[in-house]
C-alpha cells in the first residue's frame, strides 16, 4: 500500500503514526446475550468475517475467512484473564468485515489536508451482558509524520473518508460518499446491532434511513429500538489510541520522549494551548516513567487518549501490542461508559415518573453488574493487573463509581422517603375514615341505648366505653399492619 504523507520536521527521526479508535456505544438489552447463542450469532454472517464465544472458547469463521484481529484480542483474554472470571461474563467478539477505500481528508480548524493512498478500516466488535458495545477501529496503514501532525487525527470527526460500504443486516444496506470516521463507526454499530437483534419488521424503517438521516440520529434510534430502558444512551464515547514507530534505539527513547513530552501531552488531552504549558503540568501528565513493561517502548495514557512509542529494537509485531492497549483500556473504558450512563438514566426525566417497584429494580440490576465487573482481581497476569489498576485511577473511573454508588444510595433514599409519604397519607386517611366510623358507630350505639333505657345511665357508660374501646382496638391493628408493611418494604 502507498504510504500517506503528512509533513515532516527536517531532522527529526524517521516516524510511523498508526491510529486506532475505542468507542463505547449503548447495545440495548443485556439479556440478549443470554438468549439462544445459535440463532443470534448465525445471524452476523453478513455483516461479519467470524466471532469468538468468551465462555464456550469457541472461535467461528464464515466462510474460511482470515481474522487476524480476532485471534489476537481472543488470545488477549484466554492468557491474561483468569478462567472463573470469563466463564461469569458472557460476552461475544465480532471481527467485522473490513472497509477499504482511498485518500483521507485530514480537517482541522484551519486547513483540509488530502492525504493520497490506499486506506484500510479493520474493526472488532464486543458484546458484553453490561449492555456495552465496544468496537475497536484501527486504520491503516500508517501516516509518515512526527507527533505534532497527528494531533488533528486524533479527532474521527476531523478524519473524512469517501466509501462504499455494503453489508447485510436482515437486509442489504450501503453507505456510500464521504463520510467522517465516527460516522463509519456508527454505520457499522447500526448493523451489527441490527444483525445482532435480527428484526426485520423494527429494522426496516431504521435501514432504510441510511443516507438520508444522520447517522447520529438512526443510531439513536436504533438503540431506543432494542434498548429495554425507556431512556437508552444516545451518543458514543470515543478514545483515540496513537501508536508511533519511531526510528531511534531503545537506548534513546527516553531522551526522544523528554523532548517531545509537550507534543505527547497534546495527544493525549485536548488542551488547545498544548505548546505553553509549564513543565510541572507537562510533567504530571507525560512523567518519566511510563505504561510500558518494556524498555523498548513507551506508553503514556491520560482522559483523552493513549500514545505509545516503539523504538526500531521492539521485539513483538505491532498488531499484539495494539491490540493489548485496546484490550486492557477496553476493559476499563467499558466500566467508565456503564458508569456515566447509570448517571444518565438515575438522572433523567423518565426516572422521576418511576414507581418505587421500578427504582427498586433498577437499583438491584445495577449493584449486581457493578458487583460482578467492577472486580480488580481479574487479570491473571500481573503487568495488566497493574495497568488496570492505574487506568482506573488516571481514567478517573474510582471517581465514578463513588459517584454512581452515592446515586443509587440517594435513589434508595428517595425510594424510602416516597414511600414513608405515601403510607403517612394512607395512614391519615385511614384515621380519619375509622375516626368517622368509629364516631358514627358510638352515636348510634348511644342513641339505640337512650331509646331503650333513657333512665338507666350505667348502661349508657357501660355501652359508650365497650363502642369506644372496640373501634380503638380495630384502628390500632389497621395502623399495626400498615407500620408492618412498611418496615418490611
Amino acid at each position: 500500500m502507498e504510504q500517506a504523507v503528512a509533513h515532516v520536521r527536517p531532522g527529526s527521526p524517521a516516524c510511523k503514526a498508526s491510529l486506532s479508535f475505542i468507542f463505547l456505544l449503548d447495545c440495548g438489552n443485556p439479556a440478549r446475550i443470554r438468549s439462544n447463542q445459535e440463532q443470534i450469532l448465525s445471524s452476523l454472517e453478513g455483516v461479519a468475517r467470524g466471532y469468538y464465544d468468551i465462555p464456550r472458547n469457541q472461535r467461528v469463521e464464515f466462510r474460511k475467512q482470515p481474522t487476524p484481529l480476532l485471534s489476537e484480542l481472543s488470545d488477549c483474554y484466554v492468557q491474561r484473564i483468569k478462567k472463573q472470571f470469563l466463564s461469569n461474563r458472557p460476552s461475544i467478539l465480532v471481527e467485522l468485515h473490513p472497509i477499504r477505500f482511498s485518500d483521507l481528508l485530514i480537517v482541522n480548524a484551519e486547513t483540509a489536508t488530502p492525504s493520497v493512498g490506499t486506506f484500510q478500516i479493520e474493526s472488532i466488535a464486543e458484546i458484553s451482558d453490561l449492555g456495552v458495545l465496544v468496537l475497536h477501529l484501527f486504520l491503516s496503514p500508517g501516516l509518515n509524520a512526527t507527533p505534532d501532525a497527528c494531533i488533528a487525527c486524533k479527532d474521527p470527526d476531523n478524519l473524512i473518508a469517501t466509501v462504499d460500504i455494503q453489508v447485510t443486516a436482515t437486509q442489504p444496506v450501503r453507505l456510500h460518499g464521504a463520510y467522517s470516521i465516527s460516522d463509519i463507526a456508527r454505520f457499522l454499530a447500526i448493523s451489527l446491532l441490527a444483525a445482532w437483534y435480527d428484526d426485520r419488521r423494527r429494522t426496516k424503517t431504521i435501514l432504510d434511513s441510511i443516507g438520508t438521516t444522520s447517522l447520529k440520529d438512526i443510531y439513536a434510534a436504533t438503540v431506543k429500538a432494542f434498548c429495554s430502558e425507556s431512556d437508552p444512551f444516545p451518543e458514543c464515547d470515543v478514545f483515540p489510541t496513537i501508536d508511533l514507530e519511531i526510528d531511534i534505539p531503545k537506548a534513546g527513547l527516553a531522551t526522544y520522549c523528554k523532548e517531545s513530552d509537550r507534543v505527547l501531552r497534546a495527544l493525549i488531552t485536548d488542551d488547545l494551548n498544548w505548546s505553553r504549558k509549564s513543565d510541572a503540568i507537562v510533567q504530571s501528565v507525560i512523567p518519566d516513567s511510563s505504561f510500558a513493561s518494556r524498555d523498548t517502548l513507551a506508553w503514556y495514557v491520560y482522559h483523552m487518549g493513549s500514545v505509545k512509542l516503539y523504538s526500531s529494537d521492539f521485539e513483538t509485531p505491532l498488531l499484539h501490542s495494539k491490540m493489548l492497549t485496546h484490550f486492557e483500556l477496553g476493559i476499563v473504558l467499558a466500566m467508565k461508559f456503564h458508569l456515566h450512563r447509570i448517571m444518565f438514566r438515575s438522572q433523567s426525566a423518565q426516572t422521576s415518573k418511576w414507581t418505587p417497584k421500578q427504582v427498586a429494580a433498577f437499583r438491584r440490576r445495577e449493584v449486581e453488574i457493578l458487583q460482578a465487573h467492577y472486580n480488580l482481581d481479574i487479570a491473571c497476569k500481573d503487568t495488566t493487573a497493574d495497568r488496570i489498576k492505574r487506568f482506573m485511577s488516571i481514567l478517573n473511573v474510582d471517581h465514578a463509581y463513588s459517584i454512581v454508588e452515592s446515586r443509587l444510595n440517594h435513589m434508595r433514599d428517595e425510594l424510602t422517603t416516597r414511600y414513608q409519604e405515601k403510607m403517612s397519607s394512607i395512614q391519615i386517611l385511614l384515621t380519619v375514615v375509622f375516626g368517622a366510623f368509629g364516631a358514627a358507630r358510638i352515636a348510634y350505639a348511644l342513641a339505640t341505648r337512650i331509646s331503650d333505657h333513657p333512665n338507666n345511665m350505667a348502661m349508657i357508660w357501660w355501652e359508650l366505653a365497650r363502642t369506644t374501646g372496640w373501634t380503638l382496638v380495630i384502628v390500632l391493628l389497621l395502623l399495626a399492619i400498615i407500620q408492618y408493611i412498611q418496615r418490611t418494604k
